[in-house]
């Protein structure tokens, strides 16, 4: 008898009845963990009887580190990007994946990490000219809209092109940009401290932080990465004399450990750790942290009619 693969572990499967039935065990799984695992890359044998033996499955934690086939939450995002509800499992609960492009095979090589992690558009994207704020501006706006059961959140290029379309090319403040994006969409935002930033990646929220460095701080910074992308930057030198010469960027926080953030930047998935990086939480000293969230006195009464209608 043939071994048969059913669905895979990057989210990938064949639309036959079998899949199905592949389909509903993996998401039952992930349901049943209340969203701690997910068991896929399903694959077997079909019985005499008719019945199917599904063997050598890989397990996604979200914490990763189960084994080399663990891809973590990349790995939960891939299938439920790819994933269809059907008949058998439509009551299931599921999480608000993001509409972005699918994240493989652009993921991370790391997967034994423990992380605080949260729902945010995998790929990092290539920003041209000082257009670091926007790409930020719309990851964490799409993060919060993703949160709400219902909405489909406006694609991360389109929104990033509206953005640049009004602020422009060299720069702009983040925080006039979310003052101005998230009222329109029944979002709020606020700039908050670092403990208030904690709080909420543990809530999985995704927070957007802008820094400045000094050119020695920059040439630092991007020295270290390409020398150790997936390693933790834990210092960076002097500022010297020209400390008031600075230039900022912004880039958001999709993670965390007690001393350190795990940060999703800007300059391509070619750069660092497939374009996301990691830092002790001390090493830049001014750090402005903005958190876009939803409240329910504020949403629309479709976002309240596509809540009901899941919960019956």
């Amino acid at each position: 008898m043939a071994d048969k693969k059913k669905n895979s572990n990057s989210g990938h499967w064949k639309g036959s009845k079998r899949a199905k039935v592949a389909q509903a065990f993996s998401h039952w799984t992930w349901a049943e963990t209340k969203g701690k695992k997910l068991v896929c890359d399903l694959q077997g044998v079909q019985q005499k009887d008719g019945t199917w033996l599904f063997t050598d499955p890989a397990v996604h934690t979200l914490q990763g580190g189960s084994g080399p086939t663990d891809l973590g939450f990349a790995g939960m995002h891939a299938f439920f990007y790819f994933h269809k509800c059907n008949e058998m499992f439509k009551g299931l609960p599921k999480p608000d994946i993001p509409s972005s492009p699918p994240p493989f095979p652009q993921c991370r090589s790391e997967t034994t990490f423990s992380w605080e992690v949260v729902d945010a558009s995998f790929c990092a994207r290539q920003q041209t000219g000082g257009t670091c704020y926007a790409h930020a501006s719309a990851t964490v706006i799409r993060a919060a809209e993703s949160r709400i059961i219902g909405r489909c959140p406006e694609d991360h290029d389109s929104m990033v092109e509206r953005i640049i379309g009004k602020y422009g090319k060299n720069g702009a403040d983040p925080n006039k940009v979310l003052n101005d994006e998230c009222p329109k969409l029944c979002l709020s935002h606020n700039a908050v401290c670092q403990s208030e930033a904690e709080a909420a990646v543990q809530r999985g929220h995704a927070i957007l932080a802008a820094f400045w460095l000094t050119e020695v701080g920059w040439e630092s910074f991007s020295n270290f990465f390409k020398k150790n992308p997936e390693k933790v930057l834990d210092h960076l030198p002097s500022q010297g004399k020209h400390i008031h010469v600075t230039s900022g960027h912004a880039v958001v926080i999709v993670g965390q450990k007690p001393n350190v953030w795990f940060l999703k930047n800007s300059w391509g998935p070619q750069w660092a750790d497939s374009g996301y990086f990691r830092i002790r939480k001390d090493v830049c000293k001014d750090i402005r942290y903005h958190h876009v969230y939803f409240l329910e006195n504020k949403l629309t009464e479709n976002d309240r009619q596509a809540y009901e209608r899941v919960k019956v």
